[in-house]
């Protein structure tokens, strides 16, 4: 599974250790602590959930922490 993990963009990352990070954020939220807009962030979720075979946020929070480090899932 890292290696799912390592097809992801600097930014896909990003976004999903945001969505990690606690609090439930919202895009908007995301957006804002990144520096993005949030379309941007809807597009780095749609993309870096079709590379890592799940269906939307609560997917990739549940494949995060069941493959990541703890480190790496905290934002």
């Amino acid at each position: 599974m890292q290696a799912a993990n390592q097809s992801l963009t600097p930014a896909e990352s990003s976004v999903l250790r945001h969505l990690c990070g606690g609090g439930s954020p919202s895009n908007k939220m995301i957006a804002v602590r990144i520096g993005c807009s949030e379309r941007t962030v809807e597009a780095h979720i749609r993309a870096a959930s079709h590379k890592l075979g799940v269906a939307g946020r609560v997917g990739l929070a549940v494949w995060a922490v069941r493959n990541l480090p703890a480190e790496q899932v905290a934002a």
